[in-house]
């Protein structure tokens, strides 16, 4: 046998015709059986096949990070996008028009007061995830819901009263006095911040219940006369409020703290203002505006941007009915009725069955007409529907000549004189000061202060022999009081003719002096009282309840044999009067329901009892029945 040798590779066994590598080592790595039989050294791996593969991976590699950089992109990029924005109406239950609202703090149910066929008011709840709202027990007369932070129970106002109620159920609890409520807040640390009435500051309150104390303070370097409309911060200690000023342009919106340390206005609008998703939202010139607001630093950021429109508001209230939580879903009613809308009314005369007689102004904000002692003239009260600026006209009806009576930019509530000669009207000074002065009714000769005043006082009547002029007086703590200022004295001292824990307002003096007529909220509805008025002795014990089932704005006519008021459904009623040795009425029967009127904004009637005056504005077809919602609405804001 021949001579074998071994693989200089593996180490293998070659054949006697076998040299250098064997066949094993050369297909593994690539070289031809023909090599030369001599052996040689092993050289360096070949450098293009393993350069080809290093590039391939790195191919594969990039394909790969940018699948999955598309990956990221459709997926979780997607998921960083806002959800689009989702419009949609809440109606308001049937035979009822919506009022104020308020949306939870998870942006899950909307709260709302709605008003029946009948005039009463009451709180609703309405998830949206719902088809059906629902109302809830004991909270007849609710005005301005807010709620709790944990979503289970709701603050209101209602009887002269601030109050409470859980969603779930349950009777309403009385915290304190509110007797003309204008806002509330229920912040995290369990206080309850609200505006008792429409003059004077904020005061807090335990949500627990217990003594209710002031808070803010009126500054009357601003002529400031109310804050109302609170609404918390993220932070549970500071909170935001309006400030309502003789100088309109003095007020705006603030930033207050539970320490009342300090404020600061963030805001010129005269507005209810809150904060949602990062940005406040306010009214302006008839839509909803949302700014970005930084509230660590309590400062706006950027420039104002447009939320929804349009938006009913009441400018001379400053309100405007919207809500939102801070998740990002905001409701707002986009058409409102008359009471809290900004639209224009006409004076518009009806006879006893409702017919329209023609109308005697153009169109404007008109409140509480007084007809003079002729029936030549109407007195009137016109605000300025973008200032909320208010001051006294004068109309002669024959001749259809309007002009200004006053120029305060503040005047508000006036009354003839019997013989025609004078007017008495109100204004609002520095501080929230009531004032009433009087005037010739011709706009000569020199304004003579009657009476001055620490809130608001508004005239009502002047008794037919001239001596006695009848106003009410608000009390912060009580609600509207009746006085009577005699003239003839000097100096002249008021005495007080219906003074109780409850409100009595619109009083009016029968034509033979002996009978005051008057409304009152001390039955937890308001309703038409008559009571004895003597001189001597202003504060009659006794009275007599003229209305049934609510009424309002007494006015007698000329010979006192008929009584005319507001039902709560705007209805005109009358009530056959018989004065005997004491008062008895027959039951008031409805005259006629005029559309489109406001029972807070007065009528007169003539001294016949033949023709009433009222300011009417749209007519109830004309208002939208329903809440706008609007969900995600940041996501339609600039960005």
């Amino acid at each position: 046998m021949g001579e074998t040798g071994r693989c200089p590779q593996c180490g293998g066994e070659l054949s006697q015709a076998q040299s250098g590598l064997c066949p094993a080592c050369l297909l593994r790595l690539g070289l031809s059986g023909s090599m030369a039989a001599e052996p040689t050294p092993l050289a360096e791996p070949p450098k293009p096949a393993p350069a080809r593969r290093a590039k391939w991976t790195w191919i594969v590699a990039a394909l790969a990070l940018v699948a999955l950089a598309a990956v990221w992109v459709l997926v979780v990029g997607n998921r960083q996008q806002p959800p689009p924005v989702v419009k949609l109406f809440v109606p308001a239950p049937e035979q009822t028009t919506l009022r104020a609202l308020a949306v939870s703090p998870d942006g899950r149910v909307l709260a709302f007061t709605a008003t029946d066929a009948e005039g009463r008011d009451q709180l609703w709840i309405r998830p949206l995830d719902s088809l059906t709202a629902w109302p809830l027990a004991g909270t007849t007369g609710a005005a301005f819901p807010f709620w709790s932070p944990d979503g289970r129970s709701l603050g209101f106002f209602a009887e002269g009263k601030l109050k409470t109620v859980a969603v779930s159920g349950g009777p309403a609890m009385a915290l304190c006095d509110a007797p003309d409520g204008r806002g509330g807040a229920w912040g995290s640390q369990g206080t309850i911040l609200f505006a008792p009435s429409g003059s004077g500051p904020l005061f807090r309150v335990p949500a627990a219940g217990g003594a209710a104390h002031p808070l803010t303070r009126l500054d009357p370097a601003r002529t400031e006369t109310s804050h109302r409309w609170p609404s918390f911060l993220p932070d549970g200690s500071h909170f935001l409020y309006t400030a309502l000023t003789a100088q309109r342009e003095n007020g705006g919106v603030y930033v207050g703290d539970l320490a009342a340390r300090s404020r600061t206005r963030v805001l010129p609008d005269v507005s209810n203002a809150i904060y949602s998703a990062r940005h406040l939202l306010f009214a302006r010139a008839g839509t909803l505006m949302a700014q970005a607001f930084d509230p660590a630093r309590l400062r706006l950021i950027g420039e104002p941007e447009l939320a929804a429109e349009p938006l009913g508001a009441n400018v001379k209230e400053a309100y405007a009915p919207f809500s939102a939580s801070d998740s990002g879903v905001l409701a707002g009613v986009l058409a409102y009725d008359s009471w809290a809308s900004a639209a224009e009314d006409r004076l518009t005369w009806f006879d006893r069955e409702g017919k329209i007689l023609g109308q005697v102004d153009d169109p404007a904000l008109h409140t509480h007409p007084e007809l003079s002692p002729d029936g030549k003239q109407v007195l009137f009260v016109r605000e300025d529907e973008q200032t909320g600026a208010s001051d006294l006209w004068r109309l002669d009806i024959g001749r259809g000549v309007t002009g200004r009576f006053t120029f305060d930019r503040s005047s508000h509530d006036g009354i003839w004189s019997p013989d025609g000669a004078n007017i008495v009207f109100a204004t609002t000074g520095t501080g929230g000061v009531g004032i009433l002065d009087r005037r010739l009714s011709n706009g000569g000769g020199i304004q003579e202060l009657l009476l001055q005043a620490r809130s608001s006082v508004q005239p009502t009547d002047w008794s037919r022999d001239g001596r006695y002029l009848l106003y009410q007086s608000l009390n912060p703590q009580t609600g509207w009081d009746l006085w009577v200022l005699p003239l003839f004295d000097s100096p002249k001292k008021p005495a007080p003719f219906g003074q109780t824990a409850f409100s009595e307002k619109n009083g009016a003096f029968s034509p033979d002096g002996r009978w005051i007529a008057y409304d009152s909220n001390e039955s937890g509805r308001v309703e038409v009282y008559v009571q004895a008025f003597s001189p001597n002795a202003p504060k009659s014990q006794g009275k007599w309840q003229v209305s049934i089932g609510g009424g309002s704005h007494p006015r007698w006519r000329r010979d006192g044999k008929e009584l005319f008021y507001y039902a709560p459904n705007r209805t005109v009623m009358a009530a056959a009067v018989e004065e005997t040795s004491a008062f008895r009425s027959a039951n008031p029967r409805p005259l006629f329901t005029p559309r489109g009127a406001d029972v807070q904004a007065g009528f007169a009637a003539t001294g016949d009892g033949k023709r009433f005056m009222i300011p009417v504005g749209e007519s109830e077809d004309a208002r939208t029945a329903a809440a706008a919602v609007v969900l995600n609405w940041t996501a339609g804001l600039r960005r």
